[in-house]
């Protein structure tokens, strides 16, 4: 009996011993899933709220941009304006004309800063204008100049050619002639025929024509006619 007392025992600890075992397993393995999702559950929140923060940020940040770089904008709205009133000051003392000339670059840069503000276009037509004159006045003189120059060059080619001319005349002139040759040179050139040259020097027809063919030879040309057109003056 005491026997049968002892194995009952044993078998109800040992019963109880695996079924709180196998409950302890079967408990955490339904805890297991629960404790995953609540995680994933938490994570998922986590970076929602961490994407959120950052795009605040972002936010504010380009907020903080576009806040700053209106602020640079007006400030150089400002800042042109001001130089524009300095310019009308000047305009209405009749100096601006002197200041461009000297400046010109400078005033054409702030011409065009001032083409792309908003400062409207009746603001500083006076100064676009000026420019304007200037560079007008400036095309003329590059024109004029050009010109003068061209003149200057064609008067330079002209003296040459006259030069040479002249050079080539007094060539020509240096060739020794006798007296009988020069005479009869002017008589072909006033038109005189061989025989009446012959008749007014009282020589032969062949001793003219000996002196015509001298003298086309000293003188390097070929007949009649080049003596008169190079020789007429």
């Amino acid at each position: 009996m005491l026997t049968k007392k002892l194995l009952f025992l044993v078998f109800v600890t040992i019963s109880n011993f695996a079924y709180s075992k196998n409950s302890f397993s079967f408990d955490s393995y339904l805890k297991l899933p629960n404790h995953s999702t609540h995680y994933n559950i938490k994570k998922a929140n986590y970076q929602f709220k961490k994407a959120l923060f950052n795009k605040n940020i972002q936010k504010n940040n380009n907020k903080d941009y576009r806040t700053s770089l209106q602020a640079d904008q007006k400030k150089s709205l400002l800042l042109l304006s001001i130089k524009l009133d300095s310019i009308k000051k000047l305009h209405q003392k009749k100096l601006l004309q002197k200041d461009v000339l000297k400046n010109t670059g400078y005033y054409t840069n702030f011409l065009k800063e001032l083409k792309n503000s908003s400062i409207v276009d009746d603001e500083y037509i006076f100064l676009e204008n000026e420019l304007l004159k200037i560079s007008i006045a400036n095309t003329n003189k590059k024109f004029t100049f050009s010109i003068i120059t061209s003149i200057f060059l064609v008067a330079i080619i002209i003296l040459f050619i006259f030069f040479i001319l002249k050079n080539k005349k007094k060539k020509i002139a240096k060739i020794d002639l006798t007296k009988q040759e020069v005479t009869i040179k002017k008589l072909i050139i006033n038109g005189k025929t061989n025989k009446e040259i012959a008749n007014e020097l009282h020589i032969s027809l062949n001793t003219v024509k000996t002196h015509i063919s001298n003298i086309y030879q000293k003188l390097n040309i070929s007949n009649r006619k080049d003596l008169i057109l190079n020789f007429k003056n």
